[in-house]
């Protein structure tokens, strides 16, 4: 068996257990932007494993997987809640997109559509939990939800975690130390966003990073198994790494999505 037929059978493997288990999580029902980011998905990892050249340039159309429409006041069961101040950020949801940047002060605005997607949220400890408490005893079968959270300028967080089963995940112009964030099927979008270390993981879903200071001072490990990776405008492969000037660190890893730092 040469190699691009078992690159292809790899692929068809990997992507129809995505499928599966992003299916399990929506019961067979998944919203029409989830839809739209496994079906582009595949096609960009049959793309990539049956060109001749096995050539990884980067999807020109990566903006589109960024798009999370996150309309904060409008829709089913809109909200807007100013919060205590915190330093850090947990969020565990099932369904969510999510979208934390720059504001006047710290607040969450958002909607849902579904009475088990409706998040629960707390300040404790100088930390902003939320998560989806009634997702499984309310059997959700279709839906979405989305949030915006917004921190004062001037505002040093020091740690997001972040872990979604299917949705979106947009920071942008906020200063954190640590970023962790995982998604099941969602893109991934870090927009000037100042920080420490930024590790991030997506099965299904592009991942980007425009950074605010020159690229050679972080230390890069970039690993995508089907999708282009492009390191400040320069195309690698499945692998790009780098030793940078100081301790900061980025660690990106998608098993079917493209990867861009920039």
């Amino acid at each position: 068996m040469n190699k691009k037929i078992f690159m292809i059978i790899l692929t068809c493997v990997t992507i129809a257990c995505i499928i599966i288990g992003a299916a399990s999580h929506l019961r067979f029902a998944a919203r029409p932007s989830v839809g739209r980011t496994v079906s582009r998905a595949i096609k960009n990892g049959f793309k990539s494993v049956t060109s001749d050249e096995y050539d990884y340039d980067f999807d020109e159309d990566l903006d589109d997987d960024f798009d999370i429409e996150i309309e904060a006041t409008s829709g089913k069961n809109a909200f807007t809640n100013e919060l205590q101040a915190f330093d850090s950020v947990k969020i565990d949801a099932h369904v969510m997109g999510v979208s934390i940047e720059r504001g006047n002060r710290f607040e969450i605005s958002g909607s849902y559509t579904k009475a088990g997607l409706k998040p629960g949220i707390t300040v404790s400890g100088g930390t902003l939990k939320i998560n989806q408490p009634d997702y499984k005893s309310k059997l959700v079968t279709n839906g979405n939800c989305k949030i915006v959270i917004t921190v004062p300028f001037g505002t040093q967080l020091e740690a997001i975690n972040l872990d979604i089963d299917v949705g979106a995940v947009e920071l942008s112009g906020i200063d954190v130390q640590n970023i962790n964030a995982n998604t099941d099927v969602g893109a991934i979008a870090i927009k000037n966003v100042e920080f420490h270390q930024l590790k991030a993981n997506s099965d299904v879903g592009a991942i980007s990073v425009e950074l605010t200071q020159a690229i050679n001072e972080y230390n890069i490990d970039a690993r995508s198994d089907v999708g282009a990776i492009q390191v400040n405008g320069a195309n690698a492969k499945r692998r790009y790494s780098q030793q940078g000037n100081t301790s900061k660190t980025i660690k990106i890893k998608t098993d079917v999505g493209g990867i861009e730092i920039k």
